[in-house]
């Protein structure tokens, strides 16, 4: 399917056009999916300008596309449900989520289920406002969800509701990720139904060792108080531990408590095996290590399955994957880099994949044929490209051929995947590929006119150079200005990020599509985006060179990148300005504090400035604990650099961010003032830390964008 719809052009970029949502070739299928039987790929896909997604299905025979509900007039977010999509960083409206078992849909759409029946329309469930998370479960008639605290079963045919557990205050939850795993750990869910339908697993956390952190919302009508249980570096964590009830009770059942030697840590993953066993990985609180443990459901024991320690840290892997004879295929960091290996029932691992790159997902395990489809770097650090690996190890054989970034989706039979491909040229192309071999790929989706010169938009230049550290190679993107007399040098604006587990410069769509950096380069403005040292997907050496030192190696990378940018495409050092959010916030202040001979203006966005005030999950990985290493915590702390101040500084932070509290900024403030420097601020009331809207994006561009202006 081509959607036809008029494409503005971009020579002369707006504040509007930056601040608009979704941005030109945006618009893609998202949470592709394909049925059981493999014959129809389902997904969510918005109306053509519109953030409200639909979902929509594809059927494989008949090659049609078709919308299978749209949803209702948009409603008010609860409190809980605005959090919830913080964490995701769910920007998208409608149709946030679906799950679908044989003819039944469940739909997740503001604050209450949604159910579609074979052809029938969608509907509300009477009496389901309130719900969040839920989940379908096999048998299609039955959903698993939680609402104030407290897990509740919903069954379809009979229109009923029945709690699962029971006890929850405001303090304590059953069923719900804390913030940290949420925010940190890449774990939103606090409970996990069996396959089989028999039993229902869940996180109880007890939030009352961490103090609650006040949140004053002074835009609205009436000033009111948000708390948030929000845990400090070096700082008490919440108390949690797992519990297991039969889902086919009548009343709610006595909690069954999982036993495990399970110190102070982190509750990583929960899934269940084939056989029915609960399957739990821990987390220690230092990062170092992680152990899985085996479950027995009916009496809570378990036995210790196998450990894995790293240095300076351990990424938690994704979910295991089990094989028919037992055997289960895992990601692991072990080797330096994340890769796939085949483990026994005893522990014993196989490398399926190997080499000085990143496998970024299992797409999917054909046991029919003895192979698996992964996605990985192994052509690129900056690429993604697909690849099919023998389950018994060897050579991997590229699937994908098109350079950029591929997302696959691999049908259960092993016939299919749906290929979605993006490159710095054009916009998110998805193909529906015959896997055998016996047909060719078939268009299910594209946004007609959405390549950079129907556009009117000049493509960054991807670039390679060299570290600080003199040998470690790094990745970085050049947006070149439009207008340049030879031979003349250009002023530069820096475009952060910085820190960990993140990853900017990737030959991908939205790098392109990056509009404040277009607006930048088409005012005469060399624009560098660089993934200095620490940042992700380059391996654990690469990405742990910042361990217990922030702002050190990424600061001495970036100064490394202006001067390089200067050498070989005529940078002018005397004009050189940077902003970024976040971590890229807080990158903005350490650059312009720690060489400020260099940078002159910069413009941070919701920066951290003390990481003893950020949360322990995080912080704790990359910086051990304040207890543990004050000096580095004392070196990361922006206000003990603050007297170096002499270039033009402007802090935009929204005042309800939850996740980088405001008081950074604040602290900020007091020193720069003791400090008598000058310096602006833009605090946006009503803000949390994803700034949401038209309206006040479009003036925090404005205030941006103007300000690199004026003062590089």
């Amino acid at each position: 399917m081509t959607v036809k719809a008029e494409m503005p052009r971009y020579d002369d970029i707006t504040f509007d056009q930056i601040a608009q949502f979704p941005k030109p070739g945006g618009v893609v299928p998202t949470q592709i999916q394909f049925a059981p039987d493999s014959q129809q790929v389902s997904y969510l896909l918005p109306r053509e300008g519109s953030p409200a997604l639909q979902l929509w299905t594809h059927d494989l025979a008949t090659g049609e596309s078709r919308v299978e509900a749209s949803p209702p007039a948009a409603e008010h977010y609860s409190l809980e449900e605005e959090l919830e999509r913080e964490r995701a960083r769910m920007m998208w409206e409608g149709f946030t989520g679906y799950q679908r078992h044989g003819d039944t849909w469940l739909l997740r759409y503001q604050g209450a289920l949604w159910i579609k029946r074979g052809g029938g329309p969608v509907s509300r469930v009477a009496g389901s406002e309130g719900a969040i998370d839920p989940e379908l479960l096999p048998d299609g008639r039955r959903v698993v969800f939680v609402r104030h605290g407290d897990v509740e079963l919903l069954d379809l045919d009979a229109g009923t509701f029945r709690p699962l557990t029971t006890g929850a205050t405001g303090r304590t939850t059953h069923g719900v990720a804390e913030f940290a795993a949420a925010e940190e750990l890449g774990r939103h869910r606090g409970y996990w139904p069996s396959e089989d339908g028999r039993w229902l697993a869940f996180e109880e956390v007890d939030e009352s060792p961490v103090p609650l952190y006040p949140i004053a919302h002074q835009a609205d009508d009436e000033v009111w108080l948000e708390e948030v249980a929000y845990p400090f570096a070096g700082q008490a964590n919440v108390r949690w531990r797992l519990g297991v009830v039969p889902l086919d009770s009548p009343t709610p059942p006595a909690p069954r408590w999982v036993q495990g030697d399970w110190p102070d840590g982190y509750l990583g993953r929960v899934q269940w095996s084939p056989t029915g066993e609960l399957l739990v990985l821990f987390l220690a609180r230092d990062h170092r290590s992680m152990e899985w443990w085996r479950i027995n459901p009916s009496t809570g024991a378990g036995e210790r399955w196998w450990r894995e320690t790293g240095q300076p840290w351990v990424n938690l892997p994704h979910e295991l994957v089990f094989l028919d004879g037992g055997d289960v295929i895992a990601d692991s960091e072990e080797s330096g880099f994340r890769h796939l290996y085949r483990r026994s029932p005893d522990g014993t691992a196989t490398a399926l994949t190997e080499g000085p790159f990143i496998v970024t997902e299992l797409n999917r395990v054909d046991e029919a044929r003895q192979v698996l489809y992964c996605t990985a770097t192994e052509a690129s650090p900056t690429e993604r490209q697909v690849y099919r690996v023998s389950l018994s190890g060897g050579p991997m054989t590229r699937v994908t051929t098109e350079a950029g970034m591929h997302m696959a989706v691999v049908s259960p039979d092993g016939a299919w995947m749906v290929d979605q491909v993006s490159s710095l040229h054009h916009a998110p192309q998805t193909h529906l590929v015959d896997l055998t071999g016996t047909a060719p790929p078939r268009l299910i989706h594209q946004a007609e006119g959405a390549t950079a010169e129907a556009l009117g938009l000049t493509p960054p230049e991807l670039v390679t150079l060299t570290a600080a550290d003199g040998e470690t190679t790094l990745y970085g993107a050049i947006y070149h200005p439009r207008q340049r007399q030879a031979g003349q040098p250009a002023p530069v604006v820096v475009s952060v990020y910085g820190g960990p587990h993140a990853q900017t410069v990737t030959a991908s769509w939205m790098l392109t599509m990056d509009l404040q950096a277009q607006y930048l380069a088409q005012h005469g403005y060399l624009v560098f985006k660089l993934d200095n040292r620490g940042m992700y997907n380059r391996g654990s050496r690469f990405e742990g060179a910042l361990h217990r030192r922030f702002a050190t190696v990424e600061v001495e990378d970036q100064v490394a990148g202006v001067h390089w940018l200067a050498k070989h495409h005529g940078a002018d050092l005397s004009r050189v300005g940077v902003t970024g959010w976040s971590y890229g916030g807080y990158m903005t202040l350490m650059l312009m504090l720690q060489a400020p001979d260099l940078f002159k203006a910069g413009v941070a966005g919701a920066p951290v400035t003390d990481f003893r005030g950020y949360d322990t999950a995080y912080t704790e990985r990359y910086m051990d604990t304040p207890q543990g290493n004050p000096d580095g915590y004392r070196h990361a702390t922006v206000m003990e650099h603050v007297g170096r101040l002499s270039g033009r500084l402007l802090i935009v932070h929204g005042m309800i961010d939850e996740n980088v509290h405001f008081r950074h900024t604040a602290r900020l403030i007091e020193a720069l003032v003791a400090a008598d420097k000058d310096f602006d601020v833009l605090a946006l009331p009503s803000s949390r830390h994803s700034v949401r809207g038209p309206t006040i994006n479009r003036y925090r561009a404005r205030r941006t964008l103007e300000y690199l202006l004026q003062h590089v």
